[in-house]
C-alpha cells in the first residue's frame, strides 16, 4: 500500500473503532480508567514486538514469523481475484487432503499439513486484513486478541480479592518477557488467551450451580471451544488446564502435590490403555532436537517413551532446566538469572502471605508446564520462548500475592 489518505484512513479507522468501542461498550465503562491502561499496554507490546522483530533479524536472520507473514500474503492473495478460494482457506480444516483449487496456494506453505499451525495462521490472516497488510498492525490486531482472554479472566478473579481490576492488576501484561510482548507474532500470547479464556469460562460455570444452568449458558460453550483450540495448537496447554481444573474442589494449597499426582497417574493411564503418549513426547524430543541449526545450548533428557518412570524421574530435572537453564548465551543467561531471582521472591511472598487458592491453582499450571517444556524442548533459546506461557502465571501469582483475599 501506498501513502495516501484512504491507506491512512484504511490503516487507523479500524484502531480508532477499536478504542471508541471499549470506551462505550459495558465492560470499557466498568474497568475505566483501566481501559486506558489497556491502550497505553497494547501500543507499547506492539512498539516492543517491531523492535524485537527487527533485532530479531539484524542478529540472526529470518524466523518463524516470516514463514508465518508468507503464507498469510499467499492467501491473502486470493481475495483480489477470488473471494471464494480465501473462504475455503479460512474454513477448510486443513491436513493432508489437498483441495484442487486451492493448490496454487497451497504448494507455497509447509504449513498446511499442521491443522494447528494454519488454525493460527487463520487469526493472522484476519489481523492482517484488519491491519491493511502492514506488519505493525497485524501485530497490534493480535496483541488484542492476546489480550482479551486475560482481561475476561481478570474480571472474574478479581471477586476473590479486596481490589477491582486496577492498575496493580495490569501489571501482569507487563511482565518482562519480550516473547509475550508480540515478539514477533509467535503462537504464545494466543495460547495464553486461550487458557484464560478456558479458566474464566470454567469459574463461570462453577458459580451457577446446576447442570441445567449451565448448559443454558455461554459459559459452557465458550469453555469447549477454547480448550478445543488449545488441544489442537498446543496439546500439553491443553492437558495442564485440565489437570488443575479437574481438582477445582481442592482448596488448599495441596493442590499442587496433588497436580504432579494427577499428572503421574495420566501417565499411567496412558500407558496401561496404550496411548502411546510417551512415545509421543519422545517424539517431540527429537522433533526439537534435530529442528535445524541450534545457536544455544542443548539439554536432552533421557526419556523412554514405553518408561512412565523415565519421566517421572526427570521431573526435577525439567524444572531446573526450565527454570534455572544452563550457562549459554549472554542473553538467555540475563533472562534464567532474573527468572531465578523472580521465583525465589515468589516463593518468599508465599512463605510470609496467607494465600487464595487460585495463587496455588496458577502456580500448579505454570509448574505442569514448565515440567513439559523441561522434558521435550531440548535447547535453551526455545525454552525462553515457551516459558512465556508458565511466566504469565507466575507473575499473576505475584500479584495475587500482594492483594489482601476477600474474606467470606
Amino acid at each position: 500500500m501506498g501513502n495516501s489518505w484512504l491507506d491512512f484512513i484504511g490503516l487507523f479507522l479500524p484502531l480508532f473503532l477499536f478504542l471508541w468501542w471499549t470506551r462505550r461498550a459495558k465492560w470499557g465503562k466498568e474497568i475505566a480508567p483501566t481501559v486506558y491502561y489497556l491502550w497505553a499496554i497494547l501500543l507499547l507490546k506492539t512498539a516492543v514486538g517491531m523492535i524485537y522483530l527487527e533485532w530479531h533479524h539484524r542478529t540472526f536472520g529470518v524466523c518463524d514469523s516470516d514463514a508465518y507473514l508468507r503464507t498469510i500474503q499467499i492467501f491473502n492473495g486470493a481475495l483480489p481475484h477470488h473471494i471464494g478460494h480465501y473462504l475455503q482457506f479460512l474454513f477448510y480444516p486443513g491436513g493432508e487432503y489437498l483441495p484442487p483449487d486451492l493448490w496454487y496456494y497451497i504448494k507455497h506453505t509447509r504449513f498446511w499439513s499442521d491443522k494447528g499451525m494454519m488454525l493460527f495462521i487463520k487469526v493472522l490472516s484476519i489481523c492482517s486484513l484488519l491491519g491493511g497488510g502492514k506488519v505493525v498492525w497485524i501485530m497490534f490486531w493480535y496483541n488484542v486478541v492476546g489480550m482479551l482472554g486475560p482481561v475476561y479472566l481478570l474480571k472474574r478473579v478479581t471477586p476473590y480479592f479486596d481490589s477491582k481490576l486496577n492498575g496493580r492488576w495490569l501489571l501482569v501484561f507487563l511482565i518482562p518477557q519480550v516473547l509475550f510482548w508480540g515478539s514477533g507474532l509467535h503462537k504464545e500470547g494466543f495460547i495464553i488467551s486461550m487458557q484464560c479464556f478456558v479458566i474464566g469460562a470454567f469459574i463461570d460455570m462453577a458459580q451457577l450451580g446446576s447442570w441445567k444452568r449451565i448448559f443454558k449458558n455461554a459459559a459452557l460453550y465458550t469453555f469447549l471451544l477454547a480448550w478445543s483450540v488449545l488441544l489442537l495448537i498446543r496439546g500439553f496447554d491443553a492437558v495442564v488446564i485440565a489437570l488443575v481444573l479437574v481438582l477445582y474442589l481442592v482448596r488448599s494449597w495441596q493442590v499442587l502435590l496433588y497436580s504432579f499426582a494427577l499428572l503421574i497417574a495420566a501417565l499411567l493411564v496412558s500407558d496401561w490403555l496404550n496411548l502411546g503418549v510417551g512415545n509421543f513426547l519422545v517424539q517431540k524430543q527429537q522433533a526439537y532436537l534435530h529442528n535445524g541449526v541450534v545457536v544455544s545450548v542443548q539439554q536432552v533428557l533421557a526419556l523412554d517413551g514405553h518408561s512412565v518412570w523415565s519421566f517421572v524421574r526427570n521431573i526435577p530435572m525439567a524444572l531446573l532446566f526450565s527454570l534455572v537453564g544452563m550457562p549459554g548465551l549472554v542473553l538467555e543467561t540475563v533472562y534464567f538469572v532474573f527468572q531465578l531471582i523472580c521465583v525465589s521472591l515468589l516463593v518468599v511472598l508465599l512463605i510470609r502471605h496467607t494465600s487464595s487458592i487460585w495463587i496455588w491453582r496458577f502456580i500448579s499450571i505454570a509448574l505442569l508446564q514448565l515440567t513439559f517444556i523441561g522434558w521435550v524442548v531440548t535447547n535453551q533459546g526455545s525454552v525462553v520462548r515457551y516459558a512465556s506461557i508458565p511466566w504469565f502465571w507466575l507473575g499473576l501469582s505475584m500479584i495475587c500475592l500482594s492483594l489482601r483475599v476477600k474474606r467470606k
